[in-house]
């Protein structure tokens, strides 16, 4: 299962002129899911009304993101571990990047507040809404793996999650005749061959895209239709500084080209403001209307179940179905359909061992 998701997202002005904003971080949305539109009036004002403005965005970070983040541009994040004492991150935070004139960099991570109750099934800024923001209005998003050594099921459900939010939170704007693309970054630990890393990654994102769109209008659509993915292999800072600070400033250069390579979905700075006020709002609105995730977990369980138990009577069945379909007689067919149904129930009572009592009542009526 996908853990808390953490995001830090980067806005980049094309331009040789600095940025007058301030270097210390301010915060752009509260824990509670609000966006402060005067932060985002004041960040606006703050660029270049005539320079190009590109967004990048490091998702599933937290730490891990900052630290990144600090190599990229030269930041200041805090890459302290979430101690209890620690200052709080959640929500968004967006500073100035002291070492690239031109470059905001907001940091924004999952907060556990809810602006209701769950059974009201509205967030705040959890993980699936600041991924749906930042894919909403980012230019690249940067994706980091989710641990050391992920299997690759686990690569290609950080994927499909990712891909799922921007589908729900986004149809008009991915379904638009010409949709904007999104460079796709999955950074990952260097943990052996890079080729093989970077293919099995790929082979992840396009199987995950696969899947996310089969139920979607998008359904045939290639990936590389709205991404373009960019997998990197990470080496250690600590055990090889020089291949990470080459990793690290070959990953800058593709960022810092971003408009030139005709990526753009904002536009100019001036329209930063509406875009991230109209992104917002889609996500939440979007979130208003999702389960919540024991919910989403309840009905994954339960659909699989159903699955597992219909397998079970098909194979139970299939020994007789040549008698059946030849209109042969079935000798003893009442004791194979009995042990059709009995191992048919035993295999979903097994399935919903771990579903609520609830859900799998609702379930059971239904079937």
């Amino acid at each position: 299962m996908v853990g808390r998701l953490g995001t830090t997202l980067v806005l980049v002005a094309a331009t040789a002129g600095g940025i007058r904003a301030a270097s210390a971080p301010q915060q752009l949305i509260t824990s509670a899911g609000e966006l402060l539109p005067s932060v985002v009036a004041d960040l606006a004002g703050a660029l270049p009304s005539n320079a190009p403005l590109s967004l990048i965005a490091c998702v599933r970070s937290k730490c891990a993101g900052r630290t990144l983040l600090n190599s990229l541009f030269g930041t200041g994040f805090s890459t302290e571990l979430p101690l209890p004492e620690a200052a709080d991150n959640s929500g968004a935070w967006i500073a100035a990047a002291p070492s690239a004139p031109g470059v905001l960099l907001m940091n924004t991570e999952a907060s556990d507040a809810k602006s209701l109750d769950d059974a009201d099934l509205v967030r705040g800024a959890d993980d699936c809404s600041l991924d749906s923001f930042a894919l909403a209005v980012a230019d690249a998003v940067i994706v980091h793996s989710p641990c050391a050594k992920p299997s690759a099921a686990l690569v290609t459900e950080t994927f499909e999650t990712l891909f799922v939010e921007h589908l729900t939170a986004n149809p008009e704007a991915v379904a638009a005749p010409q949709p904007r693309r999104t460079m796709l970054v999955y950074v990952q630990p260097a943990t052996g061959d890079a080729t093989k890393q970077q293919a099995s990654a790929v082979a992840a994102a396009e199987a995950a895209w696969a899947r996310a769109s089969a139920s979607s209008p998008l359904k045939g659509v290639p990936l590389s239709a709205l991404f373009e993915l960019v997998p990197v292999s990470l080496p250690s800072a600590k055990k090889d500084k020089a291949a990470h600070d080459a990793a690290v400033a070959e990953l800058r250069r593709k960022l810092r080209s971003l408009h030139a390579d005709g990526f753009g979905k904002v536009g100019k700075p001036d329209a930063l403001p509406d875009a991230a006020t109209a992104a917002w709002a889609a996500v939440q609105a979007a979130a208003g209307t999702k389960p919540s995730d024991v919910q989403l977990r309840d009905r994954y369980f339960l659909s699989q179940a159903y699955e597992a138990g219909l397998e079970t009577a098909q194979s139970a069945l299939r020994d007789v179905t040549a008698q059946v379909s030849g209109s042969g007689v079935c000798r003893g067919f009442g004791r194979v359909a009995e042990d059709a149904l009995e191992s048919a129930l035993a295999a979903y009572d097994a399935a919903v061992a771990d579903v609520s009592a609830d859900a799998a009542d609702a379930a059971a009526t239904a079937l």
